[in-house]
């Protein structure tokens, strides 16, 4: 009968190696008891990411997960982001995540000349106590309710391309403090809400 090489392992030496390191892999693993259960992740709510348009960059930082801030649009490319549907729009740049300077933001609110009536702003801090103030150039003193009357029939309707269609009106807004802000518009029957988060 010949010995086996130096270094040569028969079948049998080998599934008893492979059976030991099996059974102190098994041993070493943690036992779960019956009925246990793992926990659970709790999921934690982001805020959105914005980016700029022309740049495609974040911007920073991006609102706190309690302000909703109402999504972008495109309604008036010539202008700016724009915020709200039809028949009134908010553009400014950049929107709807705005630096605190304390001073004051440019806006142009966008309503369309197929309905009639006044335009009817308010804003207030959803965060905090404060109210947003608009003012409007050559009309004296900011105002917590800025009412505009015959909206859709101010400026030429030949001034520009977009003209026919919509009536710009440039407001200044002021916030008092950085935070989550929403404005409310009414025109005619129409109501809708706006809001913009200003960060410092």
């Amino acid at each position: 009968m010949r010995n086996p090489r130096p270094g040569s392992f028969g079948a049998a030496t080998l599934l008893l190696l492979a059976g030991l390191m099996l059974a102190a892999a098994c041993s070493s693993a943690p036992q779960r008891t019956a009925g246990a259960t793992l926990p659970k992740p709790t999921p934690i709510p982001t805020a959105p990411i914005f980016v700029n348009p022309t740049s495609r960059q974040p911007i920073w930082p991006t609102p706190p997960v309690w302000c909703r801030v109402s999504p972008v649009g495109d309604a008036r490319p010539d202008l700016a982001p724009t915020i709200g549907d039809f028949p009134v729009w908010l553009a400014a740049r950049p929107l709807p995540v705005l630096p605190w300077r304390n001073n004051l933001v440019r806006s142009v609110w966008v309503v369309d000349r197929s309905v009639t009536g006044d335009l009817v702003l308010t804003g207030r801090q959803t965060d905090g106590p404060a109210a947003l103030d608009f003012i409007r150039e050559g009309s004296g003193s900011p105002t917590s309710q800025l009412i505009i009357q015959s909206a859709p029939r101010i400026g030429s309707t030949s001034a520009s391309p977009t003209a026919p269609q919509f009536a710009d009106i440039q407001v200044f807004l002021s916030a008092p403090q950085p935070g989550c802000y929403e404005i409310s518009s009414r025109l005619g029957d129409y109501v809708q809400t706006y809001t913009l988060y200003f960060y410092n």
